[in-house]
């Protein structure tokens, strides 16, 4: 959606550098289609140059980076309670809305923005600030 509503924020504003400032590449990323993803039953998927962890925890969506960044576990694999995904190899459990470890808080992993549309899932690129 930022990608077509890019040009004519910068055009109203004068600032045709702002899709510069977002993807210096030239580029904007481009939503990847990940299907259905029922409660309980995360999909990973190769997104961005990455595998990408999707959940729907109470309803809600959240995607985050799949590689646990303290063993490498998949986090696609790894029990959701709480709010938070626990990578399958050694416990660490990373919020799904921040990203952000609860053992050790000064470590995150990537936060993606989900979009769905008739009960089709899309990925549509790093999330603002995401780590």
């Amino acid at each position: 959606m930022r990608a077509r509503l890019l040009p004519l924020l910068a055009a109203r504003h004068g600032r045709p550098d702002l899709a510069q400032l977002l993807w210096p590449d030239g580029a904007a990323p481009s939503p990847v289609v990940v299907g259905e993803v029922p409660e309980g039953a995360p999909r990973r998927v190769e997104a961005f140059g990455r595998t990408v962890a999707v959940f729907r925890h109470q309803g809600a969506l959240y995607a985050v980076d799949d590689t646990c960044p303290h063993r490498g576990g998949p986090l696609g694999r790894g029990e959701v309670t709480g709010g938070a995904v626990q990578c399958p190899l050694h416990a660490w459990s990373f919020d799904l809305a921040t990203g952000v470890c609860r053992e050790h808080p000064s470590v995150a992993v990537a936060r993606y923005r989900v979009a769905e549309a008739g009960g089709v899932v899309r990925l549509l690129g790093p999330a603002e600030g995401a780590g």
